[in-house]
Parts: structure tokens; sequence; C-alpha cells
């Protein structure tokens, strides 16, 4: 059974600061992982070119609303 796809949208400025190596560790053993390529978070036209090819997406402060 293929990994699921998860999507990081916090932006790569706040990596370090929410997420430990052991933690990307772990997730890259259960996921393909994805990333928004900002350093900030994704706003909504970043979400709408990203989480089509995600399955779970991994979110945080400042990030744009998740609607339908």
């Amino acid at each position: 059974m293929p990994k699921p796809t998860i999507a990081i949208t916090i932006g790569h400025a706040h990596y370090t600061r929410i997420f430990s190596d052991a933690t990307w560790r772990a997730l890259d053993a259960f996921a393909d992982v994805i990333h928004h390529p900002g350093d900030e978070p994704a706003d909504k036209a970043a979400l709408i070119a990203l989480l089509p090819a995600a399955d779970a997406c991994i979110t945080s402060w400042d990030v744009a609303p998740l609607d339908a």
C-alpha cells in the first residue's frame, strides 16, 4: 500500500521551531512529504496549488484558512 501524502504548509522559516530531526524522520517513514515552498506560511493561492496532491496537511498559525 502506498504511503499517504502529507503537505507541510507552515513555511520553511518555522521548521526548526516546530519540528525536531526525530519528528522529520518519523514523518518521512510514515508518509511522502510535500512542502509549501515559501519561507512564510502558505496563503490561499499556495494552498490551492499544494493541497490537491495531499491526503492530509500540517498547518499552523498564519496559514490561510482551509475552506471548501
